[in-house]
């Protein structure tokens, strides 16, 4: 009896030293993953002017701004444009569409906004830069998180930005 006592503690100590390693091995193995891929997975939140490569493609958010929209095709509340330029590094032709991105104010999907301007959709042939909006039907000034879900691109992660509007 006196030695199954003495065991216990031993076994005991023994299983939760084994948990430790394998909980360091897996934080070991996320630290690692996410290294090599500068992802928003990992809590990674990119800001205006930050260059993001997904896939042989640079994105820049290279501003934000508020207006009351455009002539003929009004916002329900103000219309937030984004400026994008993004780069095809590759050798092929890329897929870009505006539906990819996503705002968010607080948890709250925000509504696309669809005025006359250049947004970012259609063709980029390799080696070539395009400059493009994202806009939004939003309330106002704030802060906001802009998630890209690439569907046309080879690389299936998720990138997140704050946006910060005054």
């Amino acid at each position: 009896m006196r030695k199954s006592l003495v065991a216990l503690p031993l076994v005991a100590l023994f299983l939760l030293s084994a948990c430790g390693n394998a909980t360091e091995e897996k934080n070991g193995e996320k630290a690692e993953s996410s290294s090599t891929t500068d992802t928003s997975k990992n809590g990674t939140k990119y800001e205006i002017g930050h260059t993001v490569k997904i896939d042989h493609v640079d994105f820049t958010i290279t501003s934000a701004k508020l207006s009351d929209g455009e002539k003929n095709i009004k916002p329900k509340g103000k219309a937030l444009t984004l400026d994008v330029t993004a780069k095809n590094e590759s050798d092929k032709k890329v897929l870009l569409a505006s539906t990819e991105f996503t705002l968010y104010k607080n948890g709250k999907k925000q509504e696309s906004y669809f005025g006359e301007t250049n947004h970012l959709d259609g063709n980029l042939d390799r080696n070539k830069t395009v400059k493009g909006v994202l806009q939004y039907d939003v309330e106002g000034a704030g802060e906001y998180e802009l998630i890209y879900k690439p569907a046309y691109i080879n690389d299936k992660k998720e990138y997140k930005w704050h946006i910060e509007v005054r």
